[in-house]
């Protein structure tokens, strides 16, 4: 069974009709020209960016059926660019997850790290 799957993926300019199978510990890598829509194309899987048509599965999940935080929480575009915090990828994504779990807190109701934090003065 495939990991991911994208069929039909569609968006112009860009590509059109793309069409593959990802099985787990599989890559693939997306090569073309400056401005070819490789970004698009990525964002698109990645649900930041909209589709004109087509489909993406996950473990036979369809991107539809999921919520896009839940979908995102799965898949994950990492831009070409460095620009993340010191550390490896993996801290960077690591400290995703600190920041869901701190937007889950009210301003009535920080968490216990925040309550410690005195307020700076610009």
């Amino acid at each position: 069974m495939s990991l991911l799957t994208i069929h039909g993926l569609s968006r112009r300019p860009g590509f059109e009709g793309v069409n593959h199978d990802l099985s787990p510990g599989e890559i693939l890598v997306v090569t073309g020209p400056s401005g070819s829509g490789k970004t698009l194309f990525l964002r698109a899987i990645a649900d930041l960016d909209p589709a004109e048509g087509g489909t993406v599965t996950l473990g036979g999940e369809d991107r539809a059926s999921m919520e896009p935080s839940q979908w995102r929480r799965q898949v994950i575009y990492v831009h070409q660019s460095t620009s993340h915090l010191p550390g490896t990828v993996g801290d960077n994504l690591d400290r995703v997850t600190q920041l869901q779990r701190f937007t889950q807190h009210s301003r009535k109701d920080p968490p216990p790290a925040i309550e410690r934090c005195p307020p700076r003065s610009m």
